[in-house]
């Protein structure tokens, strides 16, 4: 084949576009052919122009890639690899082809003509160009010279090769490259992928952990997403709760009122308006739960409402502990009430029977009036009973605290229990068999005992029943305590309980929340201070309170008491005082008048002198001014300007105090909390009558012949 027809197939095999592995060895071999070279061709690359690409795979074609740093290379003394690195940077450097027909008979730049004494052969080199930059070199090497050289237009056949197989290099390196970059960008995606799968997670384990129920959906009320608090809620797996409409779920769709509140919010929330309200929802289990929901719209970039977040906190809990806060604040309310009006109550209650008692100390024991002297002290007495009932349910009452056994009080008081129940009930008991001790007034808890029977006799009415007494012993922690009807003041512990049951009629949750009202009762009016009066002396143990009833089951009462405590107080310092058969002079502080004048008329009839003062300045003054006359001081707690807690600091202050009796209508054992190992002589409680004041009186003035 001449080298027209060669130069006019390799055209036509261009043209004809076949497979490009075919091309390429074609290609090649019409190289060969039209120069005559015997040996196959290499390509020699240059390291900064085509990093990373050694040996493409142009289909099945063997030809050889080197890539090399032709500069190291020339440092070689070798001639024979000199002149091969010489060789392939020649077309490089001139930018065309370099047909050498005889190696010995050529002049290579940077190469003595003494070095190609050895040399034998030809050599071609075609440039070729990358990115539209000379690269490389397409080379044929034969160990023969051309002695009458190369074929006829050797340059446009060299040119047309370069450019083909430039082209075809060119599309595999770019292929190459666009796989780099399609491995680097999946890798970039792998990447992103992975961060943004971590960050879901992440955010789908918060929105999960909340306890607040999260759903998004769209604004025709699709639920699209929600947490696991939302359909643990309603007991829905996500696939069965994503898809339906908000106002569909099972707990609003029962409710005709919270549908349509639900369809309201959503179309509201879809104008733009975000949406807050509470509802009362029936829980899948039954039970009433009360939610606080909001609907939150979601605004795209186009100011269109594109999602709706909806939001809520199942606030049962707090509600009912806020109820239970109210109710503690509206009892203590009351309480302080009731405590102030006994108070004040006791003082007027102090006037009338110390009258009475003066008047009967006067009177022949004959007289035709004494009989009514003696009514009016028995009323007046019933009424001071009353005041006792309403300081008990204040937590104020008169205590006389010792070391009890509960069990061995219900034993002594079982009799008089059996007479306070209806025929119908049989009264039973469950004792604890290890019970420990209590710091409690016996009389109070005989009273608390006698009030829960009382109320189990009469919830249990005509038809025969049963009312059951049980004791026991419990650590209360804080999350039981916090359960507690009443739980003022009481901190986690042990506790002695005690429970009366009966099987009666029952409460409902409205008759329940009032049980504890002084005279709040279903049966009819002026019961008295019941269950209010249990509630005061519990209060005053630093007890508390839990009642569980329903209509129709029954009621349980559970009364927690604390266990004693082994730290008893400090014992009393005896007086320094020393009185002579009785007389001396005795100072009364007090701000009520009728108390000091009562009080001072049972003292003269007791052989004593009296100073009196209406508040502690005063009687201070009066102290210093008869410090060596006054054996004793009788102190009120409650006065204007200075208290009888300040003005009894300041008595012991003095040299040689006399001893101080307090006079109070509240309870003893308050009294015994607040001035416990202080020196206080002794407690009067009021009503004052005769025959306390003189108890007292001659227990603090009683000479310790110690």
């Amino acid at each position: 084949m001449t080298s027209e027809q060669l130069i006019k197939k390799l055209f036509y095999l261009i043209a004809k576009g076949e497979d490009p592995s075919e091309n390429v060895r074609e290609l090649l071999r019409l190289g060969r052919e039209f120069f005559k070279m015997d040996s196959a061709a290499y390509v020699r690359l240059f390291p900064s122009n085509v990093e990373g690409v050694h040996s493409p795979p142009l289909g099945n074609t063997k030809i050889r890639f080197e890539v090399r740093d032709t500069a190291e290379a020339l440092q070689n003394n070798a001639p024979r690899e000199k002149l091969g690195e010489l060789l392939c940077i020649l077309p490089v450097e001139l930018g065309k082809p370099v047909l050498i027909p005889d190696l010995q008979n050529c002049d290579i730049p940077n190469l003595h003509q003494s070095e190609l004494r050895n040399e034998t052969g030809c050599y071609i080199g075609i440039p070729i160009y990358l990115d539209q930059v000379v690269s490389g070199t397409l080379c044929w090497r034969d160990a023969q010279p051309k002695e009458h050289g190369f074929p006829d237009m050797p340059d446009q056949f060299a040119d047309t090769i370069g450019t083909w197989f430039s082209q075809k290099l060119q599309a595999y390196i770019d292929h190459r490259r666009l796989l780099e970059q399609k491995k680097s960008l999946a890798s970039l995606v792998g990447t992103a992928t992975r961060e943004l799968d971590e960050k879901n997670a992440h955010l789908a384990a918060i929105l999960n952990s909340s306890q607040q129920f999260m759903i998004l959906i769209l604004p025709n009320g699709t639920i699209v997403e929600a947490n696991k608090t939302a359909t643990m809620g309603v007991k829905l797996r996500h696939e069965e709760f994503v898809g339906m409409k908000i106002w569909d779920i099972p707990t609003i769709i029962d409710d005709f009122k919270a549908s349509l509140r639900s369809r309201e919010a959503t179309e509201r929330a879809s104008a733009g308006e975000t949406i807050r309200f509470q509802e009362n929802l029936e829980s899948v289990n039954g039970a009433t739960l009360n939610i606080d929901a909001s609907y939150t719209p979601v605004k795209g970039e186009n100011g269109q409402v594109d999602f709706i977040v909806v939001e809520g906190r199942d606030i049962t809990d707090r509600l009912e502990f806020e109820r239970r806060i109210q109710e503690t604040q509206k009892l203590e309310s009351l309480g302080i009430l009731a405590g102030g009006i006994a108070h004040d109550f006791n003082n007027l209650l102090t006037g009338i029977i110390g009258n009475a008692n003066l008047l009967e100390m006067d009177m022949p024991k004959l007289s035709p009036y004494l009989p009514y002297v003696k009514s009016i002290e028995t009323a007046a007495m019933k009424s001071a009973k009353l005041a006792k009932q309403m300081l008990a349910y204040s937590g104020r009452g008169h205590f006389f605290i010792e070391e009890l056994n509960l069990n061995e009080l219900i034993d002594e008081s079982l009799h008089l229990l059996d007479l306070a129940t209806s025929k119908q009930a049989v009264l039973k008991t469950n004792l604890h068999p290890e019970l420990p001790l209590i710091d409690a007034d016996a009389s109070q808890i005989r009273q608390v005992m006698m009030n829960l029977v009382v109320n189990a006799s009469e919830a249990i009415g005509r038809r025969s029943g049963l009312i059951a007494i049980t004791t026991g012993v419990m650590f209360a922690d804080t999350s039981y305590i916090r359960r507690l009807r009443l739980q003022t003041e009481i901190e986690a512990g042990q506790y002695v309980t005690l429970e009366v049951s009966d099987n009666g009629e029952g409460m409902d949750k409205e008759t329940l929340q009032r049980i504890f009202e002084p005279f709040f009762s279903t049966k009819f009016t002026g019961r008295g201070l019941g269950l209010s009066a249990v509630m005061g002396i519990v209060r005053g143990h630093r007890g508390g309170i839990q009642v569980y009833s329903e209509p129709s089951k029954g009621t349980t009462v559970k009364i927690l008491i604390p266990v004693k405590q082994t730290a008893a107080l400090q014992p009393t310092p005896k007086s320094t005082a020393v009185a002579s058969e009785n007389r001396g002079t005795v100072l009364i502080i007090d701000d009520d008048e009728t108390i000091r004048g009562i009080a001072g008329m049972m003292l003269n009839r007791l052989g004593f002198d009296i100073i009196q003062a209406e508040h502690g300045i005063e009687g201070l003054e009066l102290l210093n001014a008869n410090l060596d006359a006054v054996c004793l001081i009788l102190l009120d707690l409650t006065m204007p300007k200075m208290d009888g807690e300040e003005t009894f600091r300041e008595i012991r202050n003095l040299h040689l105090p006399p001893p101080v009796v307090l006079m109070s209508g509240f309870s003893e054992q308050d009294t015994n909390d607040r001035f416990a190992g202080k020196g206080l002589a002794g407690f009067l409680a009021k009503p004052i009558t005769v025959e306390n004041l003189k108890l007292v009186i001659d227990k603090a003035l009683k000479v310790d012949e110690d």
